[in-house]
């Protein structure tokens, strides 16, 4: 079996280090697969061997146009669509996966202009997502483009691959066969992201931190589809609450930037937030240094069928976690395992979310939180996934 793999995003992108790389070790172990040709977007030459055997890397490069966001987007959409055409009469495919919803509407365009199947991993309601995060409106040819592709992947598509079962259910309900559906979450390597003591011994003497202060930790951006001025209400809560708190922000967002904001909120003690954007390797060791973390997506509809990966990373790292309501299947396994606290806007009860964690905290919680990586998020469930859908024996 010969597989043509669509990214969603290039090869330099953490996502696709940590969501796309992990199914093409997955699918390179199957003794049904015989190549797998990886395209990615690129704005820049490169020419990569990818470290996964039986997998081919074909960049699609792609011009960047200057002219307005609609003319720009026709440009990209014309170029990607010829590429991914000469690609196909190049090969002879027995089936496209696509890794993401926009990426799907792309795999559903060479279905119908070649008849080859195509699957759609991490399938989600991109349009809705856009939507509700105020990048698109209702009326932007690119949300009226991807609902159509969307509609039209639900309707075609020989395989679905959801992050969550909470958008399964509604996939079914919309008329996909329940058959065809896996439910695949961002998954982790749960060795990785364990808990380690002499890493957290580190990490504390590194940035002063007593060794009895207890510590939160948040990976992310702030804003957009996540919570910005919440986020901080709920950080100044956790400095009100307990003595000598502090907090470990991971962000790309430049630390000058965030000192500013944090200026803004006379209850958090500027001393005792330690800002880094570092390097992905290194985030298990700063986990471990931490007795819980933040999750901040914004509580909107689609919010319900997503999946975040640092969810699965404070998982296997043992952290109960403060999490939004309504995020993909996993607030709702966090309130169900008593794995942590809820956050509710309409509310604000930052301080009964807290008062959870802490009481978690007081109890031998590790062992229990890690069971949930492993049986939430283990890269087990994207061999399921596959075998149920036939391309593992």
């Amino acid at each position: 079996m010969k597989i043509l793999f669509i990214n969603n995003w290039n090869l330099d992108n953490s996502l696709t280090v940590s969501t796309t790389f992990p199914s093409l070790r997955v699918l390179s172990a199957s003794d049904k697969i015989e190549e797998i040709v990886l395209v990615t977007p690129e704005y820049c030459s490169m020419d990569s061997l990818i470290p996964i055997e039986k997998v081919i890397h074909m960049p699609i490069r792609l011009e960047s146009c200057k002219l307005f966001s609609l003319f720009k987007y026709i440009c990209y959409e014309l170029e990607y669509k010829k590429a991914l055409l000469e690609i196909v009469k190049k090969y002879a495919f027995d089936k496209i996966i696509a890794r993401g919803a926009p990426a799907g509407g792309r795999a559903w365009w060479l279905h119908k202009k070649t008849g080859i199947p195509f699957y759609v991993e991490s399938f989600e309601p991109h349009a809705e997502y856009m939507h509700e995060a105020g990048v698109w409106s209702k009326f932007d040819p690119r949300y009226l483009v991807q609902k159509y592709w969307e509609k039209g992947t639900i309707e075609n598509a020989s395989g679905l691959m959801p992050v969550a079962d909470n958008y399964k259910n509604v996939l079914i309900q919309e008329g996909a066969k329940e058959e065809n559906i896996q439910t695949i979450p961002c998954t982790v390597d749960i060795d990785i992201f364990a808990y380690n003591l002499n890493a957290r011994h580190r990490i504390r003497q590194k940035l002063n931190i007593p060794e009895d202060s207890i510590v939160g930790i948040y990976v992310g951006k702030f804003g957009d589809i996540y919570y910005d001025e919440e986020a901080f209400e709920s950080f100044e809560t956790a400095f009100d609450d307990i003595q000598n708190f502090h907090l470990i922000l991971l962000s790309p967002i430049p630390a000058e930037k965030l000192r500013e904001r944090i200026t803004q909120y006379t209850g958090i003690n500027k001393e005792n937030v330690h800002l880094f954007f570092v390097k992905q390797h290194e985030v298990p060791s700063y986990l471990s240094a931490a007795d819980f973390a933040y999750e901040f997506h914004r509580t909107k509809p689609s919010t319900l069928f997503c999946s975040p990966i640092k969810v699965g990373e404070y998982w296997a790292n043992g952290l109960p976690i403060i999490i939004s309501k309504g995020v993909g299947d996993d607030a709702q396994i966090i309130k169900e395992a008593k794995a942590g606290g809820i956050f509710e806007l309409e509310t604000n009860n930052y301080k009964q979310a807290l008062a959870e964690v802490l009481y978690i905290l007081n109890r031998n919680h590790k062992e229990a939180i890690v069971q949930l990586a492993q049986q939430y998020r283990s890269r087990q469930s994207i061999e399921e996934g596959y075998r149920n859908l036939g391309f593992i024996k």
